[in-house]
């Protein structure tokens, strides 16, 4: 199942309150053990401990010259999980693993929250450590070291009153849990639809987690879609069967929602696609401000992350140009046929027609459809002018798909340096640095850009966003800005004088960015309107995006992305 289709309307949840808190579900866990037992399997132990202090686990592993930290840190509101260069040179709270001990395994249990870093077994001696196992269970986070037969050898947290009786000397037992249906294998659809016999739909959620394995409060409102809908038919169940099973067994790949919670698959649109999930449990904590451990390798993760990301959107962009090449030349072709055609039987046509059918030039009928306000003549003289500029667009499409795949090297070849380790030190923090965008700005509903004489220009980000702009970040005087009758951005160029309009070529470049961030960006000339801000209003239950200009006026521009990235890199100041 492509990934378009499973993402099409889908919203991240986010219960009331904990937005920002980082949170694990047994599908995260799965996905997180495997990619850490493909690190970290058959590399040494150095030491480990416990520290209680900060909630945290922490294992050096691999040679002293290039030793590797792993960090999990067990306090749900300041949570990560970090792989990092550099050694845990501090002694308190050391476990007893034998030094150079090799690490055999690191596995989650089966649609549980729990996962063990297992130790190479050797000679069995009281005390020593052969495993530990982290608990994300509720907001009772913990780790136990365990010994020979599963005895706990130390606790990260010990609690009064726990009914388990964890505590050094006592041996192991896993919280007690009910198996729940596609914990051991994938259920049927048959399976599926019995589970939700009966149940309204209003209930569906509440099945979902009580019934199936992996489903979580992360997941479940994304898995079920259009069947928590009161009047979903048997066909939305199906389709939650198709995703659910797709959750389930498709390869992952690794995204960070909202910029802190990171998860095996993307199950919004707005996520941002990383390298690996350690790579987006360290762009988490770099941006709530969480302390790594020093070293290069969570820079080398973190700026990994981020070229993956460009990656995506340049293929993406490199898809689009074709898919848009292709129609562009289709439809222009097609427009001049049906031009052509209303051109030969022009005294024929009688004037306010809205549809006719005419025999083309191979003998067959062909149905037209024409706006009654126009005259024959002008609609045909429409479609030769559309149809113009679809072929300035095609014309277009080659040069900017050439600088797409010129960028896609580019970053290709930079992430094999950086993988390599051929980039580091000075460089590496440079990249980052040149990557990174400013901590207030990405939570900003808008992008940022400066015109060459040094005015801000802000382009909204989606539809929401855009609303947002034009209402809380803007000023009345400011000149707003859109392309004409198309979906675009909106953008505002900060300007706040009554008394005069800003500089024509500030004014140019902002529309130029209208136009590039609009469906029109591939056409050869687009008109945008502008006008004072205080004269946008947005209609009663209006779509999000959806307002009304007063006082407009029009500029005619060329989509230039050239112009666009020069505008860009001087608001960042790289």
């Amino acid at each position: 199942m492509r990934q378009a289709e499973l993402t099409r309307g889908a919203t991240y949840p986010h219960p009331p309150g904990v937005s920002n808190v980082l949170r694990f579900d047994a599908l995260l866990l799965r996905a997180l053990a495997a990619e850490l037992d493909a690190r970290l399997r058959g590399l040494r132990v150095a030491r480990a401990r416990f520290d209680r202090a900060a909630r945290a686990v922490l294992v050096e592993v691999g040679p002293r010259r290039q030793p590797l930290t792993l960090s999990w840190r067990l306090q749900p509101a300041h949570a990560h999980v970090l792989l990092a260069e550099g050694g845990n040179r501090e002694v308190g709270g050391l476990l007893q693993v034998p030094p150079g001990t090799p690490i055999a395994a690191v596995r989650a249990l089966a649609d549980e929250r729990i996962v063990r870093l297992e130790f190479a077994p050797g000679e069995v001696a009281s005390g020593l450590v052969r495993c530990i196992v982290l608990e994300l269970l509720g907001q009772r986070w913990n780790a136990l070291a365990l010994g020979a037969d599963d005895v706990i050898a130390a606790v990260l947290v010990a609690r009064r009153g726990d009914p388990r009786q964890l505590r050094p000397g006592v041996p192991y037992s896993p919280p007690d849990s009910r198996p729940r249906l596609g914990a051991e294998r994938l259920p049927g659809l048959e399976e599926w639809q019995a589970l939700f016999g009966g149940v309204a739909p209003a209930d569906r959620l509440r099945a979902l987690l009580a019934g199936c394995a992996y489903a979580s409060p992360l997941n479940a409102a994304w898995i079920l879609g259009d069947a928590l809908g009161p009047e979903a038919g048997a066909h939305v169940l199906e389709e939650a069967y198709r995703r659910y099973a797709w959750l389930l067994s498709a390869p992952a790949q690794p995204a960070l929602h909202d910029g802190v919670q990171p998860y095996p698959q993307p199950l919004a649109g707005d996520a941002v696609r990383t390298a690996s999930l350690l790579a987006a449990f360290a762009a988490a904590a770099a941006s709530a401000g969480t302390s790594p451990p020093a070293g290069e390798a969570a820079d080398r993760e973190l700026l990994l992350a981020r070229i993956h990301d460009r990656l995506l959107r340049v293929q993406a962009r490199r898809e689009q140009l074709a898919a848009e090449a292709r129609g562009a030349a289709a439809e222009a072709a097609r427009l001049r046929r049906q031009a052509d055609l209303l051109m030969a039987h022009l005294a024929t046509v009688p004037r306010g027609a809205s549809a006719l059918v005419l025999t083309d030039f191979r003998g067959e009928p062909c149905a037209l459809q024409l706006d009654p306000a126009l005259t024959p003549l002008h609609n045909a003289q429409q479609w030769y002018e559309t149809a113009k500029r679809r072929e300035h667009a095609a014309e277009r499409v080659p040069a900017l798909a050439r600088h797409a795949a010129t960028e896609a090297q580019r970053l290709e070849a930079l992430r094999t340096q950086v993988a390599a380790g051929a980039i580091g030190g000075v460089a590496l923090r440079d990249w980052l640095r040149r990557s990174t965008p400013p901590e207030a700005e990405a939570a900003l509903p808008y992008r940022k850009y400066r015109s060459t004489n040094g005015l801000e220009i802000r382009v909204g980000r989606n539809a929401r966003a855009n609303d947002a702009l034009t209402r809380a970040h803007s000023a009345p005087d400011d000149i707003w800005l859109h392309a004409r009758e198309v979906g675009g951005a909106h953008v505002v160029l900060r300007w706040g004088r009554r008394d005069a309009n800003p500089p024509r070529p500030d004014l140019v470049e902002a529309a130029v960015l209208a136009a590039w961030h609009s469906r029109a960006r591939t056409s050869a000339v687009v008109a945008v309107d502008w006008t004072r801000r205080k004269y946008v209003r947005k209609p009663r239950k209006a779509a999000p995006g959806l307002v009304v200009l007063e006082r407009a006026k029009t500029l005619f521009v060329a989509p230039a992305e050239d112009l666009e990235r020069r505008l860009r890199e001087m608001a960042s100041g790289v």
